[in-house]
């Protein structure tokens, strides 16, 4: 539809780049979805929502500054919405600010029970932390959310592991990798556990 319209109309309306910046960060094109959302700004007053995408965007092409400048913004409330409070996160894990990280996704969490996102990176920092049955519960709650989050699979085949559950480990690994094209690190895991399994 957006296309269409773009075909058709020389001179798009502003709204017509705020749809197409969201849709584009949506299916990850972020490059691009930060320039349509700077038209978007640049043609209307910019609000909460446009700045929360493109902060967002900018975050996942590695202008993190920038990003949290957006998102930290005293000029636009964006304090009820959970994906901020990810985001920063974010920020603060890849920091090692591992505390400022739990709170912000609490926030997130508390904001919006079924964020799969903050479950998500909240569940991994818990991996991280070696919090394994915390992180584990946290994983099956965001499956709960969502069945086919398919990268929880792949953690939970780590936990699996850890606690030497070598069975529901190579069924998560498997679940995972039905859905992912590629990843070395798991294939290499269930490589080990087949070994271990035919002695």
């Amino acid at each position: 539809y957006l296309l269409d319209y773009r075909n058709r109309i020389a001179q798009p309306a502003a709204i017509y780049w705020r749809l197409q910046g969201f849709s584009l960060f949506k299916i990850k094109e972020f490059d691009a979805a930060i320039a349509a959302i700077n038209r978007y700004i640049a043609m209307t007053k910019p609000e909460p929502e446009a700045i929360k995408f493109l902060g967002m965007a900018k975050f996942e092409t590695g202008l993190q500054e920038e990003a949290m400048t957006l998102l930290n913004s005293n000029n636009v409330d964006l304090s009820k919405h959970a994906e901020v409070f990810v985001y920063r996160a974010k920020y603060f894990s890849l920091r090692n600010k591992n505390e400022a990280a739990r709170e912000q996704l609490n926030y997130a969490i508390q904001l919006d029970g079924e964020c799969k996102a903050a479950w998500f990176e909240r569940a991994v920092l818990e991996y991280k932390s070696q919090q394994f049955a915390v992180s584990q519960r946290s994983f099956e709650r965001l499956l709960q959310i969502d069945p086919e989050f398919w990268e929880a699979y792949r953690y939970l085949g780590f936990i699996a592991e850890q606690q030497a559950d070598t069975e529901t480990a190579g069924l998560h690994y498997r679940t995972y990798m039905k859905h992912t094209e590629n990843d070395t690190v798991v294939s290499a895991r269930m490589d080990a556990l087949k070994r271990r399994l035919d002695k």
